[in-house]
């Protein structure tokens, strides 16, 4: 009968042992942030220092209007200025909001979180990219 209890008891041993090592080395897990709009807050300030042509390594373009309108192009890609997609945006307290209109059908609304914002940088991440834009002073 106590050979029993400890074969039971290596066995939960063991078990445990493993449990361990899966939690010790498991591949960690990214999760998403969530961004409630209902927590973001209108900034006038965010939006005059945005309003302008940026670019990320002379290729990808975003052009922000003070009207909440934009559109951006892609160099890279062969897509000129005429031919850039429009865009709706506000700017928060801490995120900016940038809807693309699709070629197609469809407005796709983005909430990407603010890291800085000056003369000079515009750097803003979502979920799964960071993207650092510089602000473009040549007319284009």
């Amino acid at each position: 009968m106590k050979r029993k209890y400890w074969i039971i008891l290596i066995i939960l041993a063991l078990l445990a042992i493993g449990l361990g090592l899966f939690l010790l080395f498991r591949p960690s897990v990214h999760h998403a942030e969530i961004i409630d709009p209902r927590t973001l807050h209108a900034s006038p300030a965010h939006k005059s220092m945005i309003v302008g042509a940026w670019h990320n390594e002379g290729h990808l373009f975003y052009r922000f209007f003070e009207d909440g309108t934009g559109y951006t192009w892609d160099l890279a890609e062969d897509v000129s200025e005429k031919e850039a997609l429009p865009f709706q945006w506000e700017a928060f307290d801490k995120a900016v909001m940038i809807s693309h209109k699709m070629r197609l059908k469809g407005i796709v609304p983005r909430y990407y979180l603010i890291d800085v914002i000056n003369d000079y940088d515009f750097r803003f991440h979502d979920t799964y990219n960071t993207y650092t834009l510089e602000r473009v002073r040549d007319s284009l």
